[in-house]
């Protein structure tokens, strides 16, 4: 899975990584996975 990470701050375009990430693990009980179709970033 891919996601966006910064880890400081700065202009979006020099801050902004796109990095591969591990999947969630599967959700226990009582729990649930909530897929994120878009966000908005604001560092």
């Amino acid at each position: 899975m891919k996601a966006v990470e910064f880890q400081e701050y700065g202009p979006p375009h020099e801050v902004c990584h796109c990095v591969e990430v591990d999947d969630a693990p599967a959700p226990e009980p009582g729990e649930v996975t909530v897929a994120v179709e878009a966000a908005a970033i604001n560092p």
